[in-house]
Formats: structure tokens, C-alpha cells, sequence
């Protein structure tokens, strides 16, 4: 799971303790986000900004009694303390979450192994392409050196010629089956 880049240093988070598809993040920027990974998991369900400085620490807290309200306790840097309510729909699940919220990660392990495998063979790939083009570059380079070394080759066979035939045009030499 992953959400895109957010704007400001996440400072703390918390797991919701009556819904397991529920966390709470702490911000650097006084805000509080909640995360309903079962409703949308690449965005906050619920931002809200409750202080002027980063939040340090939060805290939920299920208060015991009928209606069995779930609170959440924010500490930002100053040292105060802040205590909202979570709204109903983030604190109280349907009977199948845990369910839901199993079968989602589930996915997301299968999900993140899947790309792993593809990374991996996306990397072997990627290597055998290097070495591929390194061996093209290697034979390029001994090609060219072939290359260059059979026109020095010509080019001195060509110079020995020219040399041979100055000499006899000079009369240093005399041809083999010329006679004067």
C-alpha cells in the first residue's frame, strides 16, 4: 500500500483499536488524518488540523460503556493535550472487516510480491541487456581495432611499394630480369 507524497513529516500513527482497517497519522503540520484503508486507500478519510505545531503523540481510547465512544488523544509539541472524538463510522466496524480488512492485506502481500518478482526479472533482464551491449561494445571496439590494423597493414604494403619503385626509378635497385 501507498499513498502518493504527502506535504509535511508524518510524526506519529496509531492503529485504530476497534476497527483493523482504521489508523490515525499524526502530521508535522498540526494536523490529524484518518485513514479508512477499506474505503479508499490512497487517501485520508478525515484530516483535521487541531494545532499550530507538530503533533507528537496520539493516543485512541475506547471508553467503556453502551455507547462505547471511541477517543482520540493528541499531544503536539507544546505539550497540550487534545482529545476529539472519532466519528462513529471510523470507530465502530461492520461484522465482515476483519474479514475484509485480512483479505486486503492478503492482497496487497500478494500484490508486493508479485512486483517484486517482476522487479527481479526485470533486473535480470536489464543485466543481460548490459552485458549484451557491453559485448556489442567490445566487438565494435575489436572491429574497429581489426579494422585499423588492416588498413595500417595496406597502408605500409602500399609505402613498401612506392619505396620500391622509387629506388628503381633512382637506380638503387635493379628489377630481377632487367638488365641494363
Amino acid at each position: 500500500m501507498q499513498s502518493v507524497p504527502g506535504d509535511c513529516e508524518l510524526t506519529d500513527g496509531k492503529w485504530s483499536p476497534t476497527r483493523p482497517g482504521v489508523f490515525f497519522v499524526g502530521k508535522a503540520n498540526g494536523s490529524v488524518e484518518i485513514w479508512d484503508i477499506l474505503d479508499k486507500s490512497h487517501a485520508p478519510t478525515l484530516s483535521q488540523n487541531v494545532s499550530a505545531l507538530a503533533i507528537t503523540t496520539l493516543v485512541p481510547y475506547v471508553q467503556k460503556g453502551r455507547k462505547k465512544q471511541v477517543l482520540l488523544a493528541i499531544g503536539d509539541r507544546s505539550g497540550t493535550l487534545h482529545v476529539t472524538e472519532v466519528p462513529w463510522s471510523l470507530s465502530h466496524s461492520p461484522s465482515s472487516e476483519m474479514s475484509s480488512a485480512r483479505a486486503f492485506f492478503d492482497r496487497e502481500v500478494e500484490g508486493k510480491a508479485y512486483m517484486d518478482g517482476l522487479l527481479s526479472k526485470n533486473l535480470v533482464v536489464a543485466q543481460d541487456l548490459e552485458a549484451a551491449a557491453e559485448e556489442a561494445k567490445r566487438a565494435s571496439a575489436e572491429e574497429a581495432r581489426d579494422e585499423k590494423k588492416a588498413r595500417l597493414i595496406q597502408e605500409y604494403k602500399d609505402f613498401l611499394a612506392y619505396e620500391h619503385k622509387l629506388l628503381v626509378k633512382l637506380g638503387v635497385i635493379v628489377e630481377a630480369g632487367k638488365d641494363d
